[in-house]
């Protein structure tokens, strides 16, 4: 039979033990539920394309709210402007970036990147039952390119080519046409919308994109890589189940 000291034993005891749970409770859920925080420029300044801002902002921001319900992970976004991501970044202001930085080898070494979330390179525009099927066909030929546009450099490696410039791209497109020029190279966004808006019927893209310029998350080197691969696992089971494509379709990018 306990005696009152013993009762009282007995009684802190399990007290203790009530407690502990509670705390292996609250750590878990902790854990589970950890704030990550994610740095974006919410007009993609760099990409120049302002008239698809709202729609690339709303595509990345839907994605993020997906990943964060299914995956567990609750995330806090931080609105920053484009020539202070990287170095919020740095300076661990928030833990991972939406950014078009590409993973070179010199980036690879100061950054981690995710899987593209979005794929922005140029493509190939030609003409419907064109005989050129990829890039490498066009030695010789007059191909199009924006005036500002980093399809100079890359047309520029095509042997003999002769590079056509403009500063409205719709007239590349008509050039494509009227078969004035063999081709033109765009980004992808646009490039889809132009052709879907006007020459669905006589123009078609040829190629996938030429370069691997995309928008993906971006993390610090050696930083949380099993954040990293959750995400990446995310992405790779909403493009199989092909909601990926459902919500870039939504979003006016597909």
């Amino acid at each position: 039979m306990l005696t009152l000291e013993g009762r009282e034993i007995v009684f802190n005891m399990k007290k203790i033990k009530y407690l502990f749970l509670i705390c292996l409770v609250l750590f878990a859920c902790s854990k589970k539920h950890e704030t990550k925080s994610v740095g974006i420029d919410p007009v993609f300044y760099q990409l120049n394309m302002s008239q698809m801002s709202p729609y690339l902002y709303g595509y990345v921001f839907e994605l993020l709210q997906i990943f964060s319900e299914e995956e567990g992970v609750l995330l806090q976004k931080i609105d920053v402007n484009w020539d202070h991501l990287l170095d919020g970044l740095k300076q661990k202001n928030f833990t991972s970036a939406i950014s078009i930085l590409t993973p070179t080898k010199e980036n690879q070494a100061h950054y981690q990147f995710s899987d593209p979330i979005l794929e922005l390179g140029p493509v190939l525009i030609v003409k419907q039952k064109s005989f050129v099927k990829n890039i490498h066909m066009l030695k010789g030929r007059i191909v199009g390119v924006e005036s500002t546009n980093e399809g100079i450099i890359l047309v520029q490696t095509i042997p003999d080519v002769i590079i056509q410039t403009y500063d409205r791209m719709i007239q590349a497109f008509e050039d494509v046409y009227n078969e004035t020029i063999d081709g033109a190279v765009y980004n992808i966004l646009q490039a889809k919308k132009i052709n879907q808006n006007l020459f669905s019927n006589t123009l078609q893209i040829a190629s996938d994109p030429l370069t691997n310029l995309a928008i993906r998350l971006v993390m610090l080197k050696n930083t949380d890589p099993e954040f990293l691969e959750k995400f990446n696992r995310f992405l790779r089971k909403m493009d199989d189940s092909k909601k990926l494509q459902a919500l870039k379709e939504k979003w006016e990018l597909d």
